[in-house]
């Protein structure tokens, strides 16, 4: 073998291996990547779980036919949008999933109703009419909003329907909802 051909030997070896090298630390930054939105999702889902427990408690202990409650969302995971979706339980817990782009989460949370009938979540869209405002309340929380996010608990003979309402509400919302003069389609 001449000179000509060792060195190009050589370089094509020292080549591959700093292409092993460069995808074996992409590969660690991916996954560390995804641990750090898998964590960072775990907070979001529990903090929306959370919330359904606390609205679910105070819907409970007070005689309005419906209850909402703010809560607070990161906007983003990991510089990416999420989404996490309220499924059915055995009537005394749900489900929360939630999902970003490589990662998903799931999570069951039980709800407080103290004996007194089951807790379900929304089936589909359900459209709330509150003194001519219409409000729509649905299984799912997409992230980022534009809204606020808020738990609602509607009371339905002796079932709890539980949901999250994703959107910007007024003063004038606020206050038909408070009247607790509401109807829906459930």
């Amino acid at each position: 073998m001449t000179a000509v051909v060792i060195h190009v030997m050589g370089t094509l070896a020292l080549v591959v291996v700093s292409l092993a090298v460069i995808a074996f630390f992409q590969n660690i930054t991916s996954y560390y990547g995804l641990e750090a939105a898998r964590v960072q999702l775990s907070e979001a889902v529990e903090a929306l779980g959370r919330g359904l427990v606390e609205a679910v408690a105070l819907h409970t202990m007070g005689e309005s036919s419906v209850t909402l409650l703010e809560v607070k969302l990161p906007p983003y995971i990991s510089g990416k949008g999420y989404t996490v979706e309220l499924r059915g339980g055995d009537g005394g817990a749900v489900e929360l999933v939630g999902r970003v782009a490589g990662v998903s989460l799931a999570e069951v949370v039980v709800l407080p109703n103290f004996g007194e009938g089951v807790v379900e979540p929304v089936n589909g869209p359900l459209e709330l009419t509150c003194d001519s405002h219409t409000i729509t309340i649905r299984s799912r929380v997409s992230m980022p909003s534009w809204g606020a996010v808020y738990v609602a608990v509607l009371r339905a003979g002796d079932t709890q329907l539980v949901g999250f309402v994703q959107e910007r509400l007024e003063r004038e919302e606020i206050v038909a909802i408070s009247s607790g003069v509401c109807s829906w389609g459930g």
